[in-house]
């Protein structure tokens, strides 16, 4: 029901502020709202998701911060089912590309309207049942650039415990496609839990990078 952050330098000026936290800076958050599902870091905003509603954090300091409500798209959306896409041009603000708990993906500028962005697999996504919560945790969202391409990736489970498949947005030709497996003995798989995520070593999140057995 709140969040806590942790003092500056002004409030604590003795010790390490970052490891204080001061009962004064704590942001409430309404009992009806639900739990927080997620925390990310969108442009130079903080989005902080709940059971109900997106927020952002507004203020420059301890005596103004307070949240902002954005979208009710965004409702019980968590950490791993959004991801940023950085804007090409300085000063513009990031997208929030995300799997909503209605099961379509959006992409969102944050103070803007959510556009609907997967009409053309939507058909796909819906028999993944992702309105049970164990199958939406398993989804994944990830935006990247590869070769001047700006793509989104989005894995989406298969139903009952099925393969799932890795969809690929363009958002320069707005167009669809997923991502096959290539295994070592020459044919290709879909699916095959082929979500993607950027890591620093192999052992890091290793739940987040699948490939085939061989």
């Amino acid at each position: 029901a709140a969040l806590h952050y942790s003092c500056d330098r002004v409030q604590c000026p003795f010790g390490i502020p970052e490891e204080s936290f001061a009962d004064t800076n704590v942001l409430r958050i309404p009992a009806e709202d639900g739990c927080v599902r997620g925390m990310k870091l969108i442009g130079e905003h903080l989005l902080v998701t709940t059971e109900r509603w997106a927020y952002t954090v507004a203020g420059n300091n301890e005596a103004n911060y307070r949240l902002v409500r954005i979208s009710t798209r965004m409702a019980a959306v968590g950490e791993y089912q959004m991801s940023e896409f950085v804007s090409d041009a300085e000063g513009q603000g990031a997208l929030v590309v995300f799997v909503g708990a209605d099961s379509r993906v959006y992409a969102m500028p944050l103070g803007g309207a959510a556009v609907w962005i997967s009409k053309e697999i939507q058909t796909y996504i819906d028999a993944a049942l992702l309105y049970v919560r164990t199958q939406y945790q398993k989804v994944r969202v990830h935006c990247m650039s590869v070769a001047g391409q700006r793509l989104a990736l989005v894995y989406v489970p298969g139903p009952s415990g099925a393969y799932g498949r890795t969809y690929i947005y363009d958002f320069d030709t707005r167009t669809w496609g997923w991502h096959t497996l290539q295994n070592d003995i020459g044919y290709a798989e879909t699916g095959g839990s082929a979500a993607w995520a950027t890591v620093s070593t192999p052992s890091a999140v290793a739940l987040e990078v699948y490939a085939s057995n061989n």
